[in-house]
């Protein structure tokens, strides 16, 4: 009976993932692309041509540009607006000349979402124009195509969209698959598994669910916020994204990199004020100061204010094997004096 339950819950979760979009809109897309990095200076210089969603714009390591653009329908006043764009490979959304959020291809489960919203609007007033300028990388996460993924839509074009996002849904369906995992982890006699199971079942029965999403938040948030006792410490997490400096990807990728990954933090502090992140390796921070240098003042604040911390002491995470006691301390010495000077 109880897997029966699972199950019920289990395609809920799915269905309510699926309902986080709604009214879907086809954005008008081009690009230009070619074998080396196209500077952002030398956008304007460049033939665009049309792209077509299923079309194909380049080959492993392969650079372009794309133009996105739409209008935001008067219908969808009032709604938070997003666009969902995913071409089959890494990309940086760029504002102002500078990064503003990373991309990246997506999964068709709906249990795992890869990077393809970007928010718009989180109130619209209905007949904004769109245009949206995206750098794209062709290369998988983890540099060349993982093995475990032909057939696979591979820098192409799979998804270039605006829509209605409902942010309750999406937590909804999130507070869901969190519990669910959780009570898997436990002993299914325990009492707070059944209590949790419970809970996800009364969840399951306001039906219809899409009218009734606050009871389910109601219910779905009490769970999440009891301790398992009056003695349960309290565990704080920070983000972090670790990058190899040198690894599967071209060098001047991990540049690119360390750029959508560190304007992705900043809009995920926009989003959640509670959130902190962290980075470490002070050549990482060096090179966005080089290569996105407005970028780099927004990082600055953020360390300023508490939102971003400076992890770690090295200049780079090094290989600890085939170097010598020297090599080690200067990575501690120059990687403490960069934080020390700039932060």
């Amino acid at each position: 009976m109880i897997n029966i339950t699972e199950k019920r819950i289990e395609n809920l979760i799915r269905e309510l993932y699926r309902q986080r979009y709604k009214e879907n809109l086809e954005l008008d897309t081009v690009y230009t692309a070619d074998r080396e990095r196209i500077p952002f200076g030398d956008i304007e210089k460049r033939p665009f041509k049309a792209l077509k969603k299923g079309e194909k714009w380049g080959e492993l390591w392969d650079s372009g540009w794309f133009r996105f653009s739409g209008k935001v329908p008067s219908s969808w006043k009032g709604k938070q607006v997003v666009a969902l764009i995913d071409i089959g490979s890494e990309g940086c959304v760029f504002r102002d000349g500078s990064p503003y959020c990373g991309i990246t291809y997506k999964r068709t489960d709906e249990f795992f979402e890869r990077k393809r919203r970007v928010m718009l609007f989180t109130e619209a007033a209905g007949g904004e124009t769109v245009d949206l300028l995206v750098e794209g990388a062709a290369n998988g996460l983890f540099g060349m195509a993982p093995p475990w993924s032909t057939p696979w839509p591979y820098f192409q074009l799979n998804q270039a969209e605006l829509a209605v996002f409902d942010s309750r849904v999406w937590q909804l369906a999130m507070d869901m698959e969190f519990l669910l995992q959780l009570y898997k982890t436990m002993n299914p006699d325990s009492p707070r598994a059944k209590k949790i199971l419970r809970g996800l079942n009364e969840t399951a029965n306001l039906t219809p669910l899409a009218d009734h999403i606050e009871d389910g938040l109601r219910i779905t948030g009490g769970l999440i916020k009891t301790p398992v006792s009056p003695s349960t410490p309290t565990a704080w997490s920070v983000g972090h994204a670790h990058l190899d400096l040198a690894w599967l990807w071209r060098y001047k990728e991990t540049r690119r990199k360390g750029g959508r990954t560190f304007s992705t933090a900043l809009r995920l502090m926009e989003e959640y004020p509670e959130y902190i992140f962290g980075a470490s390796q002070p050549q990482l921070f060096q090179w966005i100061k080089e290569d996105y240098p407005r970028l780099y003042e927004d990082v600055k604040k953020a360390v300023a204010r508490g939102r971003m911390e400076c992890q770690g002491g090295m200049w780079v995470e090094p290989d600890m094997n085939v170097t010598g006691g020297e090599s080690l301390v200067r990575q501690c010495l120059y990687g403490k004096k960069f934080f020390r000077d700039e932060f």
